[in-house]
């Protein structure tokens, strides 16, 4: 996750995952301990939610590693992305698999660089988006509230999170449209 407190609210995810499948009668997801960052199970296995450090993960074994808002991870530290990249790289090079989710946060990220120069072109990767109208949730709650609730530039920042659009302009404190406005076209 991004940082500390996601982290401990993927295992919250799971952890509610996790019950429903006990209720269900399926003794084989009871937990053995469970605390703020893991969930560990008798058969041996075990959910890690690990904030966005790449000495956390560098070393940690693990059979998959998804990491969660990808684009984001640069507003911590410049490169940041590429650290939890390279990072993470050993374990799936060891028969590991590697899951890269994010809304897209502009281009100038690692995020945005894997996306764009490896799709639509046949790699190991495959592409999945999910358009806000695919969630019955949202759809109930309506583009107009959910422009209202983002922050300013309120309507390039809904299409980025809930459209899935790469867009200039929302990175920076000045909007796109200001600076290209006020251009000079002589220069």
């Amino acid at each position: 996750s991004k940082d500390d407190k996601g982290a401990r609210l993927i295992i919250k995810y799971c952890l509610g995952i996790t019950r429903d499948f006990e209720e269900k009668a399926m003794p084989f997801v009871s937990m053995e301990t469970q605390n703020a960052t893991e969930l560990k199970f008798p058969s041996g296995g075990m959910i890690a939610s690990i904030p966005n450090s790449p000495e956390a993960v560098r070393g940690y074994p693990a059979t998959d590693i998804y990491l969660d808002e990808y684009a984001h991870y640069n507003k911590q530290e410049e490169g940041r992305d590429q650290e939890m990249l390279t990072a993470a790289s050993p374990t799936v090079s060891r028969g590991g698999r590697l899951t890269i989710l994010s809304t897209p946060y502009g281009f100038y990220n690692e995020f945005s660089r894997i996306w764009h120069e490896n799709f639509p072109v046949a790699t190991t990767y495959s592409a999945h988006k999910v358009h806000w109208t695919a969630c019955p949730e949202l759809v109930r709650t309506g583009w107009k509230r959910l422009v209202d609730g983002m922050p300013e530039p309120r309507e390039l920042n809904a299409r980025q999170e809930f459209c899935n659009a790469f867009l200039e302009g929302t990175q920076g404190f000045i909007p796109e449209e200001w600076y290209t406005q006020s251009e000079d076209p002589a220069m």
